[in-house]
C-alpha cells in the first residue's frame, strides 16, 4: 500500500497555535513535543480530518495554489509521517 493510501487524522490532544506570520506550532500534550508548521503544514493539519488520504490532501494542495513545487507529493508524504510518528497524527487505511 502507498503512503498516499494512508488517511491522516488529528490527535485530539495537539494544540494549534496559528501565527499570523504565516507560521504555527502544534503542541503534543501527550508528550510534550511540538514542531513548528509554515502555510504548507497549517493548511495540511487543517485539511487532514480523517476522511481525505494523504494523495487527496496532496491533490487539494495543487488545486489551491499556484507555483506547487515537483516534489509536493514527497513533501507532504514525509511530513504527514512525522507528524504521525511524533504523535501529532494518527493514520488509518484508506478502506
Amino acid at each position: 500500500m502507498s503512503d498516499y493510501e494512508y488517511i491522516p487524522y488529528p490527535n485530539p490532544d495537539v494544540i494549534y497555535q496559528g501565527e499570523d506570520d504565516g507560521w504555527a506550532v502544534l503542541v503534543n500534550m501527550d508528550t510534550g513535543n511540538s514542531i513548528a508548521v509554515n502555510n504548507t503544514g497549517k493548511f495540511i493539519w487543517k485539511t487532514a480530518d480523517g476522511r481525505k488520504s494523504v494523495g487527496q490532501i496532496i491533490s487539494h494542495i495543487k488545486e489551491t495554489f499556484s507555483g506547487v513545487p515537483e516534489n509536493i507529493d514527497k513533501d507532504v508524504a514525509e511530513l504527514v509521517e512525522n507528524l504521525r510518528a511524533n504523535g501529532f497524527f494518527g493514520c488509518k487505511l484508506k478502506c
